[in-house]
């Protein structure tokens, strides 16, 4: 499928850092990268308190067997839950072509649990209170993190 040939268009990065706000760490995981579980490990070693996943997720983007709305749920609450970190969830919405873009953007909480959620197929702006003290509390994984270190 030619739309999921991002080395058309991407190429690979050297590395992978967080960036420092005002808000505290943040990690941007661009589709795709969500998928390979180093990446968000990696976030989490570099400290994030937000993961920001921004995607461009469609339908039947992984077959018609398994549904792409639900491993994508699943896993924002996984990441959420083992990092004890808040996950930005940041998904189109309309049609380009066959394909269908069902938004659903999310903020989910440390421990997994929705903060607020956008409707399916419907553009919204959704808005949430972020409680960084929340953050590294909960994890299951983040116990041992400060025993970790990026090099």
């Amino acid at each position: 499928m030619a739309y999921l040939r991002r080395k058309n268009i991407f190429s690979s990065g050297e590395r992978m850092r967080n960036f420092k706000t005002s808000y505290g760490k943040i990690a941007i995981l661009v589709c795709a990268d969500s998928w390979h579980p180093v990446l968000p490990y990696i976030s989490a070693l570099d400290g994030a308190s937000i993961f920001i996943h921004t995607v461009a997720s469609f339908e039947k983007g992984l077959g018609e067997e398994i549904s792409n709305r639900i491993a994508w749920e699943r896993l924002n609450k996984f990441y959420a839950q083992i990092f004890s970190c808040y996950v930005i969830f940041v998904n189109r919405v309309g049609y380009e072509g066959e394909n269908r873009f069902w938004g659903e953007s999310a903020v989910i909480a440390p421990g997994g649990k929705e903060v607020t959620k956008a409707d399916y197929y419907k553009e919204q702006l959704i808005t949430a209170i972020v409680d960084l003290k929340k953050c590294g509390i909960i994890g299951i994984f983040c116990q041992n993190l400060e025993k970790r270190k990026l090099i």
